[in-house]
């Protein structure tokens, strides 16, 4: 696992755009630091575009996919239960997400 030191001095908000930013998590599910600006209160990931670009391409490789019968869904049209569980899911986080998504940015 690599280790970054980042100069939270030239961190902005990509909400907000101010520079108020506390480092919140050392680690998320990408292995990234999670960081929390104190002004609007967004939470973000990643140091970079960059650097979160190439965490999901290590993750979402075709090995991901296959571990995750994507075949067996697509084949289903999406209506096998793992799919519709997944939708079911997706649903629920934007009904819940979207609210907040228009409140500040």
């Amino acid at each position: 696992m690599r280790v970054f030191v980042i100069n939270m001095s030239y961190m902005i908000c990509i909400c907000c755009k101010e520079t108020d930013i506390e480092n919140y998590s050392n680690n998320s599910y990408f292995n990234l630091h999670v960081y929390h600006c104190k002004t609007c209160s967004l939470y973000f990931t990643g140091s970079s575009s960059d650097d979160i670009r190439q965490k999901v391409a290590d993750i979402y490789n075709a090995k991901y996919w296959i571990d995750r019968n994507a075949q067996k869904s697509i084949k289903s049209n999406f209506t096998d239960d793992d799919s519709l569980g997944k939708r079911r899911n997706w649903i629920s986080q934007y009904l819940y997400c979207n609210h907040f998504s228009k409140i500040k940015c």
